[in-house]
């Protein structure tokens, strides 16, 4: 069994996903499994995944059969997962290529650490570094303002979800992580 699964819910993205999904595939970091769930494109993202999937083994996809929204796409992805950890994507990010071997590193070095975020570069319409707080207490204040992770770059113990009976929460769609 792979070390991690790539969650990556894809909603009509396809200007994005192809670029998404090879950053995701051309880790250095190749023990993954690749979970990708479209949520009813209307456009080419399914064709575009279905692709990738045929090349390359890592990836199950999966579709659902009507559009349920990012956060119930999530807790289905999930629930499907039986890896030590779960790292999130989006489908229209770029992950570069040394994020998962560099988190599941301190992730296995840093066993008190549960979530694992990095810092992230805005582009498209926003531009520039966003960094985000690193120390546990830094963290608790930057809550009281905002989200201290950006969720897209995010490694997770499964663990987390089952040992808290965790989920996202479906009520809270702009802010479910």
């Amino acid at each position: 069994m792979p070390t991690v699964t790539v969650l990556m819910p894809v909603y009509n993205c396809e200007v994005y996903v192809g670029e998404a999904v090879e950053s995701i595939l051309n880790q250095t970091f190749t023990d993954f499994d690749f979970l990708i769930i479209d949520d009813g494109s209307t456009d080419t993202s399914r064709e575009i995944i279905q692709g990738y999937a045929q090349t390359d083994s890592r990836i199950r996809f999966v579709e659902n059969e009507k559009n349920l929204g990012l956060v119930a796409s999530l807790n289905k992805g999930v629930s499907m997962i039986k890896t030590e950890f779960i790292a999130r994507m989006d489908a229209d990010d770029i992950s570069l290529p040394k994020r998962l071997e560099t988190q599941i590193k301190f992730m296995k070095e840093n066993l008190d650490v549960d979530v694992c975020g990095t810092a992230y570069v805005h582009f498209g319409n926003g531009h520039g570094l966003v960094r985000h707080a690193e120390c546990h207490d830094d963290i608790k204040i930057q809550m009281c303002f905002d989200c201290p992770i950006g969720h897209p770059t995010v490694v997770m113990r499964t663990a987390l979800f089952e040992a808290h009976s965790l989920s996202y929460n479906e009520c809270l769609v702009a802010a479910s992580d």
